[in-house]
């Protein structure tokens, strides 16, 4: 099970670093650890990971096909300082979520996923709150009028790693 949780972290690691440099989550990294991932279930007989990867792949599915209405609601409470139009999470935040599951399971990926949202949610509020000096600032990100190029992906990968790594030290 550790080499699981290594390969995740280094997913993790890498996509972490092209999310933040480029804004993107590239196949080219995704896809290779899915399929080492999909040879560890077999070699490893942990078939349930499988069942774990459709969960994670509902949820996330839901979030990006319904991010219209989503991205609405959080513009609308300002709870991700979105442009109009842009999305709450792209494709890549669909498929690394999935891949981790396939490696570590479905509640890392489901826990780390709000502790990401909640620590994202501080980190722009904070960045706002700073660069306007005022608690108008929450209003004017949810509103639209300031935008703040948001990524997921480098809250979401260290949130899952560090609740796997939690969850195999504590169990």
């Amino acid at each position: 099970m550790y080499i699981n949780l290594i390969l995740a972290i280094a997913l993790v690691a890498i996509t972490t670093y092209t999310d933040i440099k480029e804004r993107k989550i590239y196949n080219k990294h995704v896809y290779p650890a899915m399929g080492l991932a999909l040879i560890f279930i077999l070699l490893q007989e942990q078939y349930q990971l499988l069942l774990s990867a459709a969960i994670v792949c509902g949820f996330f599915c839901f979030l990006y096909y319904g991010s219209n209405f989503i991205s609405k609601i959080a513009i609308m409470t300002g709870a991700l300082p979105l442009a109009p139009g842009e999305k709450a999470i792209g494709g890549g935040d669909v498929k690394l979520p999935v891949a981790l599951s396939l490696l570590v399971g479905h509640m890392p990926v489901l826990y780390g996923t709000a502790m990401a949202g909640i620590i994202m949610i501080g980190y722009y509020g904070i960045r706002t709150w700073q660069a306007c000096g005022t608690i108008k600032a929450f209003a004017d990100v949810a509103l639209g009028r300031v935008h703040m190029p948001t990524a997921f992906a480098p809250f979401l990968g260290p949130s899952i790693a560090a609740i796997a790594i939690i969850e195999n030290f504590l169990a």
